[in-house]
């Protein structure tokens, strides 16, 4: 089972490269908001496959 620390900085940093993403595309910087929406995605990926 995964503990309340765990589940906190998992959600924190997924929502810190959301909103990294979003800041990036309103500022019309798309190639660096690709780039981190490349790495949310393989972060997610990632977490989700990991062994418990």
């Amino acid at each position: 089972m995964i503990n309340q620390e765990e589940f906190y900085f998992n959600n924190s940093v997924k929502k810190i490269l959301a909103d990294s993403v979003i800041l990036f595309r309103k500022t019309g910087l798309n190639d660096l908001a690709q780039k981190w929406e490349r790495i949310l995605k393989n972060y997610v990926r990632k977490k989700i496959t990991a062994p418990q």
